[in-house]
């Protein structure tokens, strides 16, 4: 009900407009319908395991923090590790205690450096041949193809953007 009544006032509004100014309101309003009416096919994927065969984070992970850090890690990290396998805690929690504890200190260029080169050398033997297809048939057609994930922007972002994807 509460885009009915946004779309209301909002064709509320181009009628006010249109009794006050009419012929440059109706020229304004007939673009703004021809808008709406384009018909825009919107493609979503998720990342990983529909384009990937599967997670995409722990490999990024164990390439992107030094092993010191990873020690560090699965010590300071078990608690919550074991309160995530009895369902107590969510995996997206546990891993944003992994990157903080594993990027803790490192410069930001760097991991930024680090997931460019995930994204090039390591993302492509991952993708699955059908979902890669499937992409290059939505190209083809025209639809705007947006990756819906979880995964880090610092890989992920440069993957989407070498193929022109959002």
């Amino acid at each position: 009900t509460f885009h009915r009544h946004r779309d209301w006032l909002h064709l509320a509004h181009l009628r006010s407009r249109q009794v006050s100014r009419p012929n440059r309101d109706r020229r304004q309003h007939s673009i703004c319908l021809a808008t709406i009416r384009r018909r825009v096919n919107l493609a979503l994927f998720d990342f990983d395991g529909t384009i990937t065969f599967g997670d995409t984070w722990t490999p990024f992970m164990r390439m992107a923090v030094r092993p010191s850090r990873r020690l560090a890690a699965r010590v300071l990290l078990a608690p919550p590790y074991i309160a995530y396998r009895l369902g107590v805690v969510d995996v997206g929690r546990v891993r944003e205690m992994a990157a903080r504890i594993g990027f803790s200190g490192a410069a930001a260029s760097g991991i930024r450096d680090v997931g460019r080169r995930y994204a090039s050398e390591t993302l492509p033997r991952l993708i699955r041949p059908e979902a890669a297809e499937r992409l290059k048939w939505h190209r083809a057609r025209g639809d705007e193809i947006v990756v819906v994930s979880a995964s880090l922007d610092v890989y992920l972002g440069p993957w989407c953007t070498e193929r022109r994807l959002s």
